[in-house]
């Protein structure tokens, strides 16, 4: 999750870059850019972000990364002993 205004400031520093310089890319170009990457890797993007919203989405976040450790490990596990056999 990523506020509005963190895309803004990302599409400032990435105006800098030559691929952007070079086509004479507006700053509304790069943010549309930086918009269309976030969505296609599912970050999602939301007007204003509290501290009581942050907190919960680290949390989850937290939740989800354990859980996938996890399921990593088993899924290793599993590959482990059907190579034993």
């Amino acid at each position: 999750m990523v506020s509005v205004r963190a895309v803004y400031e990302i599409a400032q520093v990435k105006a800098l870059d030559e691929c952007f310089k070079m086509r004479n890319v507006s700053l509304e170009n790069v943010v549309k850019s930086i918009v269309g990457s976030a969505r296609s890797l599912g970050i999602k993007i939301v007007n204003d972000l509290s501290p009581e919203e942050y907190r919960l989405f680290l949390e989850q976040r937290e939740e989800k990364l354990k859980a996938d450790v996890i399921l990593a490990a088993a899924a290793a596990a599993e590959a482990l002993s059907g190579k034993k056999k």
